[in-house]
């Protein structure tokens, strides 16, 4: 009976290590980027300036293009958001039209290439 105890126990820890590995986590996580939130999300989540400057993001909209490279996409995003820590806040408006270009390399890997700034409101 111990014996059967201490099988299930290393059974069960070995499925928790394999659980919990890093390419078991990031398949799990990988974003549908034929779905606009997700594509929309993943750049906001992961674009070095995206990241660092938008926030509040509302009205996205998003297309693609044919492939022009083989198994690669591109996509334009189109996004109205407010500027994370702007120190002109109480100056002039935060909210700003962000335009963003780019290609779906493939199923993992999305890529900003073009990213468009334009102010939406004036003091």
């Amino acid at each position: 009976m111990k014996k059967l105890g201490l099988i299930a126990c290393r059974f069960f820890s070995l499925l928790t290590v394999i659980a919990m590995s890093p390419m078991v986590q990031a398949d799990a996580a990988h974003p549908d980027f034929n779905n606009d939130s997700e594509l929309t999300q993943y750049l906001l989540r992961t674009d070095l300036v995206l990241s660092r400057v938008a926030s509040s993001c509302q009205a996205s909209t998003v297309s693609r293009s044919a492939d022009k490279i083989p198994h690669v996409q591109d996509f334009q995003v189109k996004l109205d958001c407010m500027i994370k820590d702007n120190p002109e806040e109480d100056l002039d408006c935060p909210r700003y039209k962000i335009d963003v270009e780019g290609t779906i390399e493939n199923h993992i890997h999305a890529t900003a290439r073009k990213i468009e700034l334009t102010l939406v409101c004036f003091a």
